[in-house]
């Protein structure tokens, strides 16, 4: 079962296995800190033997239509199932890179070549699918997929909850960059996503990447009409801009929120850096 509640035959989706791979290593945690050492070896035993590091097996070719990035389908063998409903462009692996926490993370730094690769893919993507990604403003906003029929025919629409997802993993990868300065390949990765200037100004990277996160939640703000009196909901109407559908989605407010804990973590390691 996918994340969005679609059936589908494929075991191996990205999602699905950082999190159960995170709830095993945070299980072993508990354990330990209880000083049950037989379930903390149960439980990582099963979070690196049974469902094993997941990330390298989602990473996508560098010759191939997304080179690098990161995709919801296994980056090889898939699915036809996976294939035909095109999960290889999920934005749930935003949702991964999140909901892995910082126990499950280690493979796929935030502020790596591979994220920047995943950004810079998924962005050309949503600005070729929706018509509001092309009107100048700041920021970008992200549906789930590219053949997304939920909501209003094909392609579907922006997601605040994807949206607020993507702003969380920048924040996450300021808050990297703070903390050890990122190697040449990922500086070169991020400047193509964002622009030979990005990070160049006295501020630096880390501060470049919190700026990046601000644009997209400063973007989610400005599709909050005043008739909506501050509620999230679901989607946002990919032509319009409009918010629409399942108001007082939980989930948008739980990852809008997510986002905002991670910018005052992410600012808090650039003060003391």
């Amino acid at each position: 079962m996918h994340l969005w509640e679609e059936g589908t035959q494929e075991p191996n989706l990205l999602w699905n296995r950082v999190a159960m791979r995170a709830a095993l290593l945070r299980g072993a945690a508990v354990a330990a800190a209880h000083g049950d050492s037989a379930r903390q070896a149960l439980y990582e035993e099963a979070a690196q033997e049974r469902v094993v590091d997941p990330w390298p097996g989602h990473t996508l070719s560098a010759s191939g239509a997304m080179p690098g990035a990161l995709g919801e389908c296994p980056s090889t063998e898939p699915s036809q199932a996976c294939v035909e409903q095109g999960k290889a462009l999920d934005s749930v692996v935003f949702l991964a890179l999140v909901h892995a926490g910082d126990a499950a993370t280690t493979a796929v730094d935030p502020v790596s070549v591979t994220v920047a690769r995943t950004v810079d893919a998924y962005n050309e993507a949503f600005c070729n699918a929706y018509p509001i990604n092309n009107k100048g403003l700041p920021g970008i906003v992200y549906g789930r997929y590219l053949k997304d029929a939920y909501g209003s025919g094909s392609r579907g629409n922006p997601w605040v909850l994807l949206t607020a997802a993507l702003a969380n993993v920048l924040y996450r990868a300021g808050r990297s960059a703070a903390a050890s300065p990122p190697s040449q390949p990922a500086i070169d990765a991020w400047r193509v996503t964002f622009g030979p200037d990005f990070g160049t100004d006295g501020a630096g990277l880390p501060t470049a990447f919190v700026a990046a996160g601000d644009s997209v939640l400063r973007r989610l703000r400005m599709h909050v009409a005043p008739e909506d009196e501050d509620h999230l909901y679901e989607q946002i109407d990919r032509t319009s801009g409009h918010q629409y559908n399942a108001k007082d989605l939980t989930w948008s407010y739980a990852e809008t929120l997510a986002a905002l804990q991670q910018r005052r973590q992410a600012l808090s390691a650039i003060k003391h850096a």
